[in-house]
């Protein structure tokens, strides 16, 4: 024999929710949260004094300084006089980024002239001086020097150069020995 369980449905009614206000009464105080001060540490007085770091001024370099860290080079023979299509190496530089380098050339008799500005930002650079921007074939007498944002000039490096033109003599072609 087995049981069998068989559910049946019970016909007791649900009470439903009455309308009385619902009242909110304290805890009691031991059920009160209270927060507990937490004990705030105080640093210790320590026998050590602490340095409090000032910025130092920036030393101004000397005009000496400087023109001491200003490269100014054009890779050339004074006693040779340039064609006007030649191209020569120059090194400029100064560790100083605030410096600009100026490089101006002019010709001894007609007074004719070039000017060129060079930012290093700091750096030494090498680039190439290229002869046939002068305007005219001659004496030229060169100055590298260093300009500061106020427009004063310093450290003037000077030198000259020939500049001539292409002569027949350029055109006639050269032996040279066998070896």
């Amino acid at each position: 024999d087995t049981a069998t369980i068989t559910p049946t449905a019970s016909h007791t009614p649900i009470p439903l929710p009455t309308r009385t206000p619902f009242e909110r009464r304290p805890l009691p105080a031991t059920w009160t949260h209270t927060p507990t001060p937490t004990p705030t540490l105080s640093p210790t007085p320590s026998a050590t004094p602490t340095i409090t770091r000032t910025p130092s001024p920036t030393a101004t370099r000397t005009v000496d300084e400087l023109c001491q860290a200003f490269t100014a080079i054009i890779i050339y023979d004074r006693e040779i006089a340039y064609l006007r299509d030649t191209v020569l190496t120059v090194v400029v530089g100064i560790d100083d980024p605030a410096l600009t380098i100026v490089f101006e050339a002019t010709e001894r008799l007609s007074g004719a002239k070039i000017v060129n500005s060079v930012m290093t930002y700091g750096l030494n650079q090498a680039g190439t001086l290229d002869l046939s921007v002068f305007p005219v074939v001659g004496v030229y007498d060169w100055v590298f020097y260093l300009q500061t944002p106020d427009g004063e000039r310093l450290c003037d490096v000077r030198g000259e150069i020939t500049l001539r033109e292409r002569t027949l003599f350029d055109r006639i072609p050269t032996a040279t020995p066998n070896d």
